[in-house]
């Protein structure tokens, strides 16, 4: 697994803590989780040891886990926006479109002009 899977791993761990569960349940959920334990404990290297006994992080802040782009300097996925299929028109369909706006301007016309000169 990849760099943002253990920096996932860190973050649930520290989460867990914050919110007084024990290291170990903490991790065996993660391997529950179906991540390898190798992830696991290289989370758990990273989580500084005053953390995991006191269960506070030395930052407020810091134990919100860094978005993608700020931690590994990589743009975050897009989301894919659903395509809107337009319905094509048929180029004969456009044609008689076109026909039948011609036909009704010279209608117009021609029915003003007898109008005008009776």
């Amino acid at each position: 697994m990849g760099k943002e899977d253990i920096e996932g791993i860190v973050g649930g761990l520290k989460n867990a803590i914050e919110r007084g569960a024990n290291l170990e349940k903490a991790k065996s959920t993660f391997l529950n989780a179906g991540y390898s334990q190798e992830d696991i404990d290289e989370a758990v290297r990273l989580i500084p040891e005053e953390f995991k006994k006191s269960g506070k992080l030395e930052a407020p802040s810091a134990h919100l886990v860094p978005s993608l782009k700020q931690e590994t300097g990589k743009p975050l996925p897009e989301i894919p926006k659903p395509e809107i299929k337009q319905k094509k028109k048929h180029p004969i369909q456009t044609m008689l479109l076109l026909i039948a706006i011609i036909i009704f301007i010279l209608m117009i016309t021609l029915l003003g002009t007898m109008f005008l000169f009776k």
